[in-house]
């Protein structure tokens, strides 16, 4: 966890990033390993919204291909300036098709939210949604989901920009131009 000033995903700022960048391959492979054995066996799609969850996401589905003995399928879910999209293959999926949702960070839950409405517009079940950290508290009532698993359950605070409500900002520090959102 770094100390600075940041622009998080959710527009807030905060005084300490997870820069999962930094997770090293092998340690990614361990974290999906875990979040991989505590999702159900009736999982047949894992997605995971651009573009940070995709790694986590791709790593989760085929470590729980391997723990299930069969193909899971990976879909990433892709972002423009609209918002969030399911590639083509989803269109095939059904009240029948099971889904796990992978986040890498959770602050606000809003990037979540978004992406269970995508997947919801298919008709697909969400069986859940695990994350490597949940910064802020977000609860699976919270996301209307049955189940919630993150690897780290730590609230970072997070602030409205300004420097009434913001130490960074109230200090003059710039944001971090290299990690987080700042380059927005």
């Amino acid at each position: 966890c770094l100390e600075g000033h940041f622009r998080l995903t959710s527009g807030l700022h905060g005084t300490r990033y997870i820069d999962k960048r930094k997770l090293p391959p092998k340690l990614l492979e361990e974290v999906a390993s875990y979040l991989a054995r505590f999702s159900y066996d009736s999982v047949q799609v894992v997605v995971a919204p651009a573009e940070g969850a995709i790694p986590l996401g791709r790593a989760v589905a085929r470590h729980l291909g391997e723990t299930l003995g069969r193909e899971i399928q990976f879909c990433p879910v892709l972002k423009t300036a609209n918002g969030f999209y399911l590639p083509e293959e989803s269109q095939s999926w059904n009240a029948a098709t099971r889904v796990l949702l992978v986040e890498d960070v959770i602050t606000t839950g809003l990037t979540l939210q978004k992406v269970l409405s995508v997947v919801r517009g298919t008709n697909a079940f969400v069986v859940g949604v695990c994350s490597l950290w949940n910064r802020g508290t977000i609860s699976k009532e919270d996301l209307g989901v049955p189940w919630l698993l993150s690897l780290v359950n730590l609230a970072l605070p997070s602030y409205e920009p300004g420097p009434v409500t913001c130490p960074g900002c109230r200090a003059g520090m710039l944001l971090d131009p290299n990690l987080g959102h700042a380059r927005v």
